[in-house]
């Protein structure tokens, strides 16, 4: 009489193991993938929500009615923009090691708006009382204008 043999040989159990690690290696290199590319997006997305918080607060300070005098430079070591107001308030914006800062002068608050700026451009024209902004972060280039009522 012939015995059934119903347990695992050594030969299946080698192939089961090596079509695990094949199965295991492809879901890790798609996964690395997957998050690679993940990692990008919330880096961009980053990006624009920095941009927008800084133009937030930059259209807050532009679009108040007491404004006394708006001062810009556009170096591109040291941007700035800086507002004056009626009741002396003084609001600047500043370039400075790949971050742009708001900083207000009367209650000595420094709050970092935007991180990994490559470069920046703030421009005021006194004629045409136009605020313009170009900004690079991430690699990513946003610009706005703006017009400013003194």
């Amino acid at each position: 009489m012939l015995k059934s043999n119903k347990g695992v040989t050594l030969l299946s159990l080698v192939v089961y193991v090596i079509v695990l690690m094949i199965v295991i290696a492809l879901l890790s290199n798609f996964s690395g993938y997957f998050f690679k590319n993940v990692n990008l997006i919330a880096i961009k997305e980053a990006s624009d929500e920095q941009y927008t918080r800084f133009l937030a607060y930059v259209a807050k300070d532009v679009n108040q009615n007491d404004i006394n005098f708006v001062k810009t430079s556009s170096n591109n070591e040291e941007c700035y923009i800086i507002f004056k107001f009626e009741n002396n308030k003084e609001h600047q914006y500043i370039y400075k090691n790949k971050t742009i800062y708001y900083l207000d002068k009367n209650k000595v608050k420094k709050i970092a708006l935007c991180d990994n700026v490559d470069s920046c451009d703030f421009n005021y024209n006194d004629s045409i009382k136009a605020l313009t902004l170009n900004v690079n972060i991430n690699n990513k280039e946003y610009s706005k204008n703006f017009n400013v009522i003194l």
